[in-house]
This record gives C-alpha cells, structure tokens and sequence, in this order.
C-alpha cells in the first residue's frame, strides 16, 4: 500500500525507479523505491544547500535520509591493520534480499552524506561510520590493487569488474574535510586515503584508454574540462 510504503521509504528520493528493476544482485527494485547510494548523492546537495543558504530545512531533509534510510541497508563490521572498518549493502537487507552484497563506490558514497550530516549534527557515531566506510575502501585498495565494482565479501570480487572507480575516490575525498573538522579522521587514515590518489594521477593516461572508466580532468593552464 502507498501509505506503508511512505514509512518504509521515509527520508529517501524518488528519482529514478518507474519500472521494477531485478539487479544483478538478485533484488528487485519497487516502482519509485529509493535507494541509499544515488541518495547520498542528493543528501550531498542537500548539505550544500544548507551551506550556501543557511537553510535548516536543506540539512533537516539531509539528516532525515541518512537517520532514516541508510539503516535499512544492513550493517556489517571488522577490523583490518588494526582500526575497524563497516560496509553498507547494495540492497535493502531482509530476509530474502541478497547480503553479501558489498560494492566499493557505495561505501563511499554513503560515507560522504554521513560525514556531512555528522558534522553539522555533531554526532559523532555517524563521524565514526562514515570513517570506517572509508577505512573499508582503503582496506579494498591495498588488497586488490585498485578499485573494483564489488567488495571482497561480494561472491561476485573475482570479476574484477572496472567501472566505478572515481565514484569511490570523488566522495570519498568529498568527506575527508568533515571528518578532519568533526574530530573522526587521524593521520593513518588521511595518509592512506592519499596513496589512491596519487596511484590514479599517475596512472592517468593509462586508465583513460580503458572502456569504462570515466573521469574529469582540468588541463593545466586551461579552463575547461576534459570528459574521459
């Protein structure tokens, strides 16, 4: 029914979902379902507009998605080079629903929304989630050399899919600063964070020839953008 499914949904955007959508993971997609990774992204700009217009309500639609939604995607945890990290699902978790669904980009896009409605709302278990979703992404990159599709619990790692790799870097850089302001990030982690960036600048002219890899890079001494 429409009204359950408005408190099942509450906090999310409807913004994509007309058809029902099997997933390569085994989940199917509701008419109008919202999910907690293209979200993040809206709660992102909803952070952004409370900054540059100092709108409570922008950061209250924000804090709403992220209090109410992201908790639906299950919760997992452990401890790798001795700081503990959390991965979120691709899926709404349940009985039924796939769960070992792991995929690097939604650690950190989740991380970015987290990390901002965290500072603002000084809360600082959400200051800690959203750095041990990022402690999971490096933990990916130092053990499989780069940034793959699926996570290392997914069944589906091996593939070694290339297709979302800025959509790891970007957010997750994109949290760094509200961490480091809300007291979460240590040096460890802003050392480490730096290694994937500099892999990817030097490998640029490499990675651009690839298929799927998609990025922005501002040439120097000019002003627009180069689409890869």
């Amino acid at each position: 029914q429409p009204a359950d499914r408005c408190r099942l949904w509450h906090g999310g955007w409807d913004y994509l979902f007309d058809w029902l959508w099997p997933d390569a993971y085994g989940y199917t997609w509701q008419l109008h379902e919202p999910d907690h990774h293209v979200n993040s992204l809206m709660a992102v700009a909803m952070v952004r507009g409370y900054e540059v217009t100092g709108k409570k309500e922008y950061l209250d639609s924000a804090a709403m998605f992220v209090y109410n939604l992201i908790p639906k995607y299950g919760f997992h945890t452990g401890i790798w080079e001795g700081q503990r990290y959390y991965w979120t699902e691709y899926n709404p978790t349940g009985s039924g629903n796939p769960t070992m669904d792991a995929t690097d980009n939604i650690q950190s896009l989740v991380a970015q929304a987290v990390a901002m409605v965290g500072y603002y709302r000084k809360d600082p278990a959400l200051l800690e989630y959203a750095r041990g979703l990022l402690w999971y992404i490096i933990r990916e990159f130092e053990t499989d050399g780069r940034w793959y599709y699926d996570g290392a619990e997914n069944p589906l790692n091996q593939r070694k899919a290339i297709s979302h790799d800025m959509a790891v870097l970007d957010p997750a850089m994109g949290a760094m600063p509200y961490l480091i302001k809300g007291g979460a990030s240590n040096e460890e982690l802003e050392e480490a964070l730096l290694k994937p960036l500099r892999w990817y600048l030097d490998s640029w002219d490499s990675l651009k020839e690839e298929r799927f890899f998609r990025a922005w890079k501002f040439p120097s001494n000019q002003g627009t953008a180069q689409n890869y």
